[in-house]
Formats: C-alpha cells, structure tokens, sequence
C-alpha cells in the first residue's frame, strides 16, 4: 500500500501520506485490542517541501596577488521525509529501538467510544516490541518522520589562487601569464535535519517540477571536492 507521495493539489510542494487517527483535541487515538496507534486510511498533506527562502552569498577578496573567495549556502525551512529513518524503523533497526526487550506505551487515548468525551481513556496497554515485532513496526505512520522546518548553512565553494607578477613573468619570458589556485566544494555543513544530508532529491533532475526533493531514501551527505590547477597564458 502507498503510504507517502506527492499530493495533488494546486501547491505542487506538498507532501502527501497517512496520519495517525485523531480526536477532537488532537490527541491519537489507540486501538483498544492491541495497543497500538489507528492510521487514518486516507491520504492527506502531511508536509510541506517548500523552504521559506533560500540565499546564496558570494565573498570574494584580494590581497596583493592573492584571491580568496568562498559561498555561502542558507536554506530556512520546509519539510523533509526522511523516508531512511521510516525504512529503518520498519525493519527494527532505528537506534531508538536498541531497548526492544522494555515494553511500550504509545501515548494516546483509546478508540473506545469515550475518545471524544470530557474524559477519553488515556491508553495504558503495554506492548513489547521484541514479541509484537509484526505490530509494533508497523504501527507508525509516515506523518511521525516528516522533520518540519529545515534549515542549514553550507561552504560551497572555497578559492585560494595567487597569480605571478608580470615583473617576474618579464624575466622568465616564457608566460604571458601564470596563476596556481587550490579549491575546495562543500567542506562543511550546519543543520538541525536527522538524517545525513537535507539536500535529498530521491528522484532524479530528469524528473520534471519539483521531483523528489526533499524526499530522503538513503541518501548519502554531499561528498567534498578538492581541485589543483595551474592556468598559463602564452
């Protein structure tokens, strides 16, 4: 069964998939039987991947023959699935699971027929993952790994070049001109998403629109570059 996707609707942003059944205070409601959560079965916006803005800041200095630059990257908000984390969770290896043998209680009211009353029946069941491994894992809904409001700050681009005097050039005479430059691509960054990298496309550029941004399937972090050059001029 699909459980998470796009959502259609005229904001082609959003993020669509299956939330946990509510009561009129907002509050999960439990099945009385087993303990665990009720999933709405129907699909809803649960996320939006639109960050609010993003910025890109050029620095460039020179002292002498030197020149340095870098960017800066800034994304603030918008919403990541961090399909990852849901993959792991399913399958009983999300590190909040280490503790599998200590019983649970999903915190919630139970679907008793009072979950709408003054006083619902705050949900008391037990539940063990290790034993009800087939429930348990199961019993989460896509919602629960949506990480709201993303930010980060990136180094793009760092510059270090130094370009040869034309006194010294003169003297060789073999170069009109001659610069050595070392640079480096994304050597760090700072941001308060989980997994390992918000800068998730879990499709491809070739899809058209929005894609799969800001849907994270394994993703790996952005790997940094370093480059070494010479540029002559004769």
């Amino acid at each position: 069964m699909k459980q998470y996707g796009y959502e259609n609707s005229s904001n082609i942003s959003l993020i669509g998939g299956f939330r946990y059944q509510r009561n009129n205070k907002g509050e999960i409601l439990i099945n009385p039987n087993n303990g665990v959560p009720l999933i709405d079965a129907n699909f809803n916006p649960i996320g939006d991947r639109n960050p609010d803005f993003l910025l890109g800041n050029v620095n460039t200095f020179k002292l002498k023959d030197f020149n340095f630059s870098f960017t800066l990257d800034v994304r603030k908000g918008g919403d990541i699935f961090n399909g990852t984390a849901l993959y792991l969770w399913e399958n009983g290896l999300h590190p909040k699971q280490v503790d599998r043998e200590k019983t649970v209680i999903y915190k919630g009211v139970l679907r008793d027929g009072l979950e709408n009353s003054e006083k619902p029946t705050v949900n008391n069941i037990e539940l063990s993952p290790y034993f009800n491994g087939s429930v348990y894992y199961r019993a989460i809904a896509p919602e629960s790994f949506i990480e709201k409001d993303i930010n980060w700050l990136r180094l793009r681009d760092v510059r270090l070049s130094y370009t040869f005097p034309s006194s010294l050039l003169k003297k060789i005479n073999i170069f009109r001109s001659l610069s050595v430059y070392a640079s480096a691509t994304d050597l760090f960054f700072i941001s308060n998403y989980s997994g390992a990298d918000p800068n998730v496309n879990g499709l491809t550029a070739g899809v058209p629109g929005l894609n799969a941004t800001g849907f994270d399937f394994g993703v790996m972090p952005t790997p940094v570059g370093y480059n070494f050059g010479l540029n002559i001029g004769f």
